[in-house]
């Protein structure tokens, strides 16, 4: 399973090199953050997309952590890479994709309890103001996978120029999530049903398979509950956690035609 897992990390990071992503590696307080990313030099008034990867390879277990979180299937890279844009930011999340050298500074509760908290999502915040001191997109769109869905939210909370954000199987209220599976709390992690009020005027849209065992029906409701707005639950028939966000990526949005004033995101993805 190790060998299968690296053999299709080589393979996605082989084909982001193809079309055009190169590797940044970001100094932030207190990590360095990976990232792959595609900018047109040129032109910076562009929409600028950025997605946000998973809890990665966090577990070997339901008792023990990883000794490194980088990702086996960073689905989220797999969809930046069917992303035809030409400004796209792949964040890996603080502690994936290190050198084991970098990784020894990396305290192993940054993708155990803390994989949420206020220093990550601050570090992922500071490279996304870093990379705004050097580009002036038009607009800015978040979308995130899994965790990365939560971190998506509590980023667009913290900033006023994010216009709109998508969670693929994102873990929106964490509470709900580790007393559904019986699992030890994330005591260090903000959550991002707390402050699901407070961004309920950003577009955005949520999308969970019908067969995800991983993130319950019931974590995306509790969610669209605080927001109140029910409607930004997108289903889709057959898709668990995993299977198959990116084979339909991002023709699975242009499905979706009503009210296109509340959906920024197919002026985007769906020209």
């Amino acid at each position: 399973m190790l060998i299968i897992g690296c053999s299709q990390l080589n393979s996605t990071l082989k084909k982001a090199q193809k079309v055009g992503f190169h590797k940044v590696v970001w100094h932030t307080k207190p990590f360095f953050v990976v990232s792959w990313i595609k900018i047109t030099q040129n032109n910076t008034k562009l929409p600028l997309v950025i997605y946000i990867e998973g809890d990665g390879y966090a577990w070997r277990n339901r008792y023990q952590a990883s000794s490194n979180p980088t990702p086996k299937n960073p689905i989220s890279l797999k969809l930046a890479i069917r992303d035809k844009g030409k400004q796209i930011l792949y964040l890996a999340r603080p502690c994936q994709y290190l050198s084991a050298t970098q990784l020894q500074d990396c305290d192993v509760k940054y993708w155990t309890s803390h994989r949420l908290s206020k220093e990550v999502v601050n570090s992922l915040n500071e490279v996304i103001d870093q990379l705004l001191a050097q580009i002036n997109p038009t607009e800015i769109g978040l979308i995130g996978y899994s965790g990365g869905g939560a971190i998506a939210a509590l980023i667009a909370e913290k900033r006023k120029d994010i216009d709109w954000f998508i969670t693929l199987a994102g873990n929106l209220d964490h509470q709900t999530w580790t007393q559904v599976h019986h699992v030890t709390p994330l005591n260090g992690s903000l959550n991002a049903l707390d402050i699901a009020y407070k961004i309920k005027d950003i577009p955005q849209q949520h999308w969970l398979g019908t067969k995800d065992q991983v993130i319950p029906l019931t974590v995306i409701q509790s969610y669209l509950k605080q927001a109140q707005h029910p409607e930004w639950l997108k289903q889709v028939k057959g898709y668990d956690h995993h299977c198959c966000w990116e084979d339909h990526w991002p023709n699975l949005l242009c499905k979706e035609t009503s009210n296109p004033q509340n959906k920024p995101w197919l002026a985007y993805f769906c020209r």
